[in-house]
């Protein structure tokens, strides 16, 4: 299921294997202490993978810079957080040389460009790509 287990005192083994039941006594404890259902404890300990870490240099004619993309996706496979940027210091000295970028960092989707943040509408994570890619082609063109 991509879920990493806690070993007993909460320390994250990351085996992916099933964890021993014996260590799992303090966690019985504390769902009974809540009141809560063992899918509610589940959830909130299922780990989040980083499926890509990629960095590419265009060349000048292609608009030179970096571009950078980070996805970490969930136990179902599900985007959970991102980041693509465009990072070009011949355009843009601030916010370390991002031109445009978006990330959902501090629980919000939104966009960077040239310095200035502004909240977006999230529909999926596909169209945040085709939106970074679309800006990233429209600062190219001006060049």
């Amino acid at each position: 299921m991509g879920c990493r287990h806690l070993q007993a005192g909460g320390m994250d083994g990351g085996t992916g294997n099933q964890a021993n039941t014996a260590s799992w006594g303090w966690l019985e404890l504390w769902w009974t202490s809540r009141n809560l259902k063992h899918s509610d404890v589940i959830y909130c300990i299922m780990a989040e993978t980083k499926v890509s870490d990629e960095i590419s240099k265009p060349s000048l004619k292609k608009g030179n810079g970096i571009l950078r993309r980070e996805v970490w996706v969930d136990g179902q496979g599900k985007v959970t957080r991102y980041n693509l940027s465009y990072i070009n210091h011949m355009i843009f000295h601030d916010d370390n040389g991002r031109v445009v970028g978006y990330d959902n960092a501090h629980g919000s989707h939104h966009r960077h460009f040239m310095g200035k943040v502004e909240p977006i509408k999230f529909k999926n994570f596909e169209d945040i790509e085709d939106r970074f890619l679309a800006d990233w082609i429209a600062i190219r063109s001006t060049k």
